[in-house]
């Protein structure tokens, strides 16, 4: 039986609702502090302005699934590293592991396309 998507009742007998979780690695090890200069040493790293389930709302309303994944039957994750700058907007987004080029090609237009987060803090700033 062939998967069926966007899911819906009318397509096949067999369709019906699931709790799923979406795992998601993000890794933010350096903040741009100014417009040269990335740090890689602070005294509050950087983190979302939105709680953890908003992350996962935002990732599951504006994904678009890459058709070459239900073709190949893929499944997995890919982890995109990026720099947020001091403004919160976020940088130098870079796939660091690859399920295939369109499905790093979708990870990477999500996480360019978050709302900002909060910058990491220097010492005393």
């Amino acid at each position: 039986m062939r998967p069926c998507w966007p899911p819906c009742a009318s397509c096949c007998a067999s369709c019906l609702a699931s709790k799923t979780a979406v795992p998601v690695s993000l890794n933010v090890p350096v903040v741009l502090r100014s417009p040269n200069h990335v740090y890689r040493s602070y005294e509050a790293p950087t983190r979302a302005a939105f709680p953890a389930p908003g992350l996962y709302d935002f990732l599951r309303r504006n994904a678009r699934v890459p058709t070459v994944m239900a073709a190949e039957n893929l499944r997995g994750r890919v982890r995109v590293d990026f720099v947020v700058r001091a403004n919160g907007k976020v940088d130098a987004a870079e796939a660091k592991s690859h399920l295939c080029a369109s499905c790093d090609a979708e990870a990477l237009r999500l996480v360019r396309a978050f709302p900002a987060w909060v910058p990491a803090r220097a010492a005393g700033g």
